[in-house]
């Protein structure tokens, strides 16, 4: 039996969950700075990354490039696990080092759902759909430019 947590994660080995339990300290990385539930949000393995929340991993923690785990909800689209962060603490202000917050993220990603702007617009406030990365563009001009009126009217709501 591999003991290898992120592995576990990724494959969605069965015993997952059991390896998990039997470690120390939840809040482990690999070489990148990422967290299980990094992983459990990029490899779809939902019940793991509930799992995590549930035992209190912070759901706050950047990778080497900055990234939280709702930026990689941002990208790979995981509503119910997107929710279960937000509603654990999860911070949509917090910018990776190019200045860019999930809700930009979420905005810029050409597989988003508007489901998940609505969640993040849930949870959001009207400073961080205007707030600017280090290229001086807020999620709210990046729908602008994009000509997503729908995206607009999503965020504009925050």
């Amino acid at each position: 039996m591999s003991t290898d947590p992120f592995n576990a994660v990724e494959l969605k080995k069965p015993d997952a969950l059991e390896i998990i339990e039997a470690l120390d300290d939840i809040n482990i990385r690999d070489d990148y700075g990422a967290t299980l539930l990094h992983s459990a949000i990029a490899y779809d393995n939902t019940p793991v990354g509930l799992e995590l929340i549930r035992r209190g991993l912070d759901v706050n923690a950047k990778t080497k490039k900055g990234l939280t785990p709702l930026h990689f909800c941002a990208i790979y689209q995981n509503l119910e696990l997107t929710r279960a962060i937000l509603e654990n603490g999860g911070d949509l202000s917090i910018a990776d080092k190019n200045g860019n917050t999930p809700l930009l993220d979420a905005v810029g990603n050409p597989k988003r759902t508007y489901d998940l702007l609505k969640l993040f617009a849930e949870y959001s406030n009207p400073e961080i759909a205007s707030q600017k990365n280090n290229y001086g563009i807020s999620p709210l001009e990046l729908a602008k430019n994009m000509g997503d009126e729908a995206a607009v009217g999503i965020i504009s709501t925050a």
